[in-house]
């Protein structure tokens, strides 16, 4: 068991193994020779250091003092367990609550968190500067002319084929709530009245119609540019096969128009998809 005392000049708290009691031993830290007292009869202080002894009954509240800071062993004089100026270093590199690391490692992680935050800080202005930019205004319509002629080859002459109808409805059907009514759009219908139900939904949409005069001739104002399909229906009726709709194309017009094989009957007709960007020219002519 050890005894705990402290050196009588420099008051160093010391613990040495009871079987050296009563023998000399030098002082780690002021490297005087000090007795060590024994076991049941510790040595005095001098009156400028108190010296503090224990014998193997020393108490709890002795050992948290602090005497067990030191440590002499069996075979050994006095010697420190731990360097006072060195404590530090031996606790990084040889206490395992302690991890060693370099120096470089330290900026080596400083400048990767500074350059973390400046990416972020980058960043930030950027969608910033994004989320306060103004937003394009949207394109303003620019409405256009779109004219032409059809016509028609009756017993080996082309003819131009008046009365022959066409309309004009955008590719998009977003904008249609109501299928267009075919009464009056027709060649061979009276001209519709301008308030005519159909022609309101065929404007209402985006769309146009008009039927060609004695010359074939036929003009229509759209709202806007973009793409339409273009409904062209003869007034000379086909013959043969020439005279029955195709499938994809009555399903198509079945989107505008209530009531689609009503509208072309048996009229030749010709069912295009057409970019218009402008004032542009279409002509077709049935053979």
């Amino acid at each position: 068991m050890p005894i705990r005392f402290a050196c009588p000049k420099c008051s160093q708290k010391l613990s040495v193994s009871s079987r050296k009691a009563g023998s000399e031993a030098v002082c780690p830290r002021c490297k005087t020779t000090i007795a060590i007292p024994a076991e049941e009869a510790p040595a005095a202080a001098p009156a400028s250091a108190q010296v503090a002894t224990t014998t193997t009954n020393t108490t709890t509240a002795d050992a948290e003092e602090g005497f067990p800071q030191y440590l002499v062993f069996d075979d050994h004089e006095l010697v420190y367990e731990h360097d006072e100026e060195h404590h530090d270093e031996q606790s990084a590199a040889g206490q395992p609550e302690y991890i060693a690391i370099p120096r470089w490692t330290l900026y080596a992680q400083g400048g990767l968190l500074l350059g973390v935050g400046l990416i972020c800080f980058l960043l930030g202005i950027l969608m910033g500067s994004s989320l306060l930019s103004t937003p394009a205004a949207p394109r303003a319509a620019e409405a256009c002319l779109i004219t032409g002629k059809i016509t028609v080859k009756i017993s080996g002459q082309t003819l131009p084929d008046a009365g022959a109808v066409v309309m004009i409805v955008p590719e998009s059907t977003a904008n249609i709530d109501e299928r267009i009514p075919v009464s009056g759009l027709r060649p061979d219908d009276p001209l519709p009245a301008r308030d005519q139900r159909g022609l309101s939904i065929l404007r209402s949409i985006g769309g146009g119609f008009a039927r060609c005069d004695e010359n074939g001739s036929y003009a229509i104002e759209l709202p806007d540019r973009g793409k339409y399909y273009v409904l062209v229906i003869s007034s000379d009726i086909a013959s043969g096969a020439a005279s029955i709709p195709k499938t994809e194309d009555i399903l198509k017009i079945r989107s505008y128009f209530d009531l689609p094989v009503d509208l072309l009957g048996k009229n030749r007709y010709r069912w295009t998809l057409e970019t218009v960007r402008g004032n542009r020219s279409y002509s077709t002519s049935f053979p």
